[in-house]
Parts: structure tokens; sequence; C-alpha cells
């Protein structure tokens, strides 16, 4: 919209900066009528003062009208020129006014693009992230049965040496406790077989 206006502003500008050359052609051309008129009747006065007549009287006057009525259209031109120059001038400031308003709208546009891609930029940085999650998980769950197995495997493996050791251990001690006990047994035993022998001898004596 604000570039029609613009558009429409500078066409008018052009029209006017073309009326003011017209006019400015017009007022140096009627300016050069003027200048060899007044010379005419540079001429024509000095006739009158070296030969006076009536002739040379109504010529000279009709000079002199003709004189004032073309001052008069060079007023005129140079009026009318002024007023276009004014307009001119107001075109300017409001063409000055538009391309202010114009590029303050496209640094807003510009901003906006810029929030528009940044917003963009973290919402596909969020979309690779989640995606990057969403793999990560797929990659996760592929696994994580193997894994879980293996790891439960080897927590079985641990528990099964474990249990062994604490069997193993048991039975030792259990095996000590025995050869203990049998050794206890054997003592009492012999204690028991030199009884007798010594029940003897005593008896012999």
């Amino acid at each position: 919209m604000i570039r029609r206006v613009l558009k429409l502003k500078e066409d008018i500008k052009e029209s006017k900066l073309r009326e003011v050359k017209a006019l400015q052609e017009q007022i140096n051309n009627l300016t050069k009528q003027l200048k060899d008129l007044e010379e005419h009747l540079e001429e024509v006065n000095k006739q009158v003062k070296q030969d006076f007549s009536y002739e040379l009287v109504i010529k000279y006057r009709s000079l002199q009208s003709k004189k004032e009525e073309l001052k008069k259209r060079i007023d005129e031109l140079e009026e009318e020129k002024h007023r276009k120059l004014s307009q001119i001038k107001e075109l300017y400031r409001e063409i000055k006014a538009l391309n202010i308003i114009k590029e303050k709208l496209e640094r807003e546009q510009t901003i906006r693009s810029l929030n528009i891609e940044s917003q963009l930029s973290g919402f596909l940085y969020l979309i690779r992230k989640k995606f990057f999650l969403l793999i990560l998980l797929l990659f996760c769950f592929s696994y994580s049965q193997p894994a879980l197995q293996k790891k439960l495997k080897s927590e079985r493996e641990r528990k099964a040496k474990q249990e062994i050791s604490e069997i193993s251990k048991d039975l030792e001690e259990k095996l000590k406790r025995l050869e203990e006990e049998r050794r206890r047994i054997e003592e009492f035993r012999k204690i028991e077989t030199q009884k007798p022998r010594e029940e003897k001898r005593e008896d012999l004596k």
C-alpha cells in the first residue's frame, strides 16, 4: 500500500517538476522579449526626442502597453512557478515521511521475519532434539531386552556363585567340625583302650 502511495507521490512530483521547467522556459522567453522590447522602446524614445511625431508617440505608448502586459504575464508565471515549487516542496516532505514510514515498516517486517526464523529454528531444534531422544529411546528399547537379559543372567550367575560359595563354606565348616569330632572320638578310644591295659598291669602286680 505505502509503495503505491509513494509511487503516486513520485509521479506527481515529477509532473510538477516538468510543469515548473515549462513555466521557467516561458518566463525566460518572455523575459527575452521584454528585454528586446525595452531596447526598442529606448530607440523609439530617442526618436521621439529627436523628431517628435504623433505616430512615434502612439508607437511608444503601444510598446509601453505591451511591455506592461509582458511584465504582468511574467509575474503571473513567476507566481504560478512559486506555487508549484511550494507544492513540490510539500511533496518532498511527504515523500520523505513516507520513506521513513516505509523503512520503519521494512525494519519491523525484518524483525518479525527474524523472530519467526528464530522461533522456527528453535522449533526445529526442539523437533531435532525430540527426534534424537526418540531415536535414542528406540535404540535403547531395541537393545534393552538383550541387555536386561544379560544383566539378569549375570545377576543369576553371581547369585549362584555366591550360593555355591556359601554352601562350600558351610560344607567346609561341617567337615571341619566332623574332623574335630572324629579326632575327639579317636582320642577317647585311645584312652579307653589304654585303661584295660593299665588295669591288667595293676592286677599282675
